[in-house]
């Protein structure tokens, strides 16, 4: 018999941007609330503007590629269930959107801000396989917000 994977709900909170880096990335932070733990993103920059300017309002002021895919999904009756962090490699997060047509369920493998893009958009849900969650995320306890607050 196969383990169960088990997937924890996620709530993006915040996109900030990460001075300590040459290239001035961002970190896009994921908190997963039952178990107080943050998962952190490094996005780029370029990245991190697409995200900021995508919109889960369906009036759609700046053209993309993620607004042309989700106008397809529509006009194809393609529903979007989730996205879902479903691999971690050491560097990279891999992910899938999981989209539903006819009754029939496919998980298509997206970048992760895509995946955040498009779940904006369509105001679907995220999810994280406990293991990559446990493995990366930040446990938040008093002694970490006490440090990232005041240190320096």
């Amino acid at each position: 018999m196969l383990p169960k994977i088990m997937l924890k709900k996620l709530d993006f909170i915040a996109l900030i941007p990460n001075e300590q880096t040459k290239a001035h990335n961002y970190i896009a932070y994921l908190i997963q609330k039952q178990d107080k733990i943050i998962l952190p993103l490094d996005i780029q920059k370029t990245e991190a503007v697409r995200y900021l300017k995508s919109s889960n309002s369906h009036e759609f002021v700046n053209p993309s590629t993620h607004n042309t895919v989700y106008r397809i999904f529509m006009g194809l009756n393609i529903k979007i269930n989730n996205i879902s962090f479903y691999k971690y490699d050491g560097e990279n997060f891999y992910t899938y959107l999981d989209v539903e047509s006819n009754n029939k369920n496919i998980k298509i493998n997206v970048s992760p801000i895509d995946g955040l893009i498009l779940s904006k958009m369509s105001n679907c849900p995220i999810y994280v396989k406990d293991e990559i969650l446990y493995q990366t995320g930040i446990k938040l306890t008093e002694k970490v917000l006490r440090d990232a607050l005041f240190e320096g």
